[in-house]
């Protein structure tokens, strides 16, 4: 069970990693690294859900209950280094749940953001942009005075 809590700390550690280049990519809008992240994030998600099941496999052979709470018990029988090792992954655990929701709520911000630009601007009574995302002159469907050149 050791060797699985160290793998599956190391795994959430590299998440904690790539959570912050994600909060990093999405403050300095480089938003073309955010492919790459995600992909890398949904790998180690992967890789902490595999290692999650073997944890808790390894907590009923211990005859404890495949939950947290049968795995601290399972850890505390195996010993310091193991108890240690999963007090270790739950602090971990908890940074990156944090981590991922601080990220969540600045994509969901964004999201909020740019709705509310699009509304302004496609919505109004006098339209800046056309479907196709050519500027539209002030005047251009009513007669009016350009704004553009040409």
């Amino acid at each position: 069970m050791l060797k699985v809590l160290l793998a599956e700390s190391a795994a959430i550690a590299e998440l904690l990693s790539v959570l912050d280049q994600e909060v990093l990519a999405m403050k300095t809008c480089l938003f073309a690294e955010l492919e790459p992240l995600a992909e890398r994030k949904s790998s180690l998600l992967a890789t902490i859900e595999m290692l999650d099941r073997q944890r808790m496999q390894a907590a009923t052979a211990f005859n404890q209950r495949s939950d947290p709470e049968g795995a601290a018990l399972a850890a505390a029988q195996m010993g310091k280094e193991t108890a240690h090792a999963w007090d270790n992954l739950l602090v971990l655990a908890k940074r990156a749940k944090a981590c991922n929701t601080r990220n969540a709520a600045i994509v969901y911000a964004q999201l909020e953001f740019t709705q509310s630009a699009l509304d302004v601007l496609l919505e109004s009574p006098h339209p800046f942009y056309a479907a196709n995302g050519a500027r539209m002159s002030a005047g251009s469907n009513r007669g009016g005075l350009r704004l553009s050149a040409g």
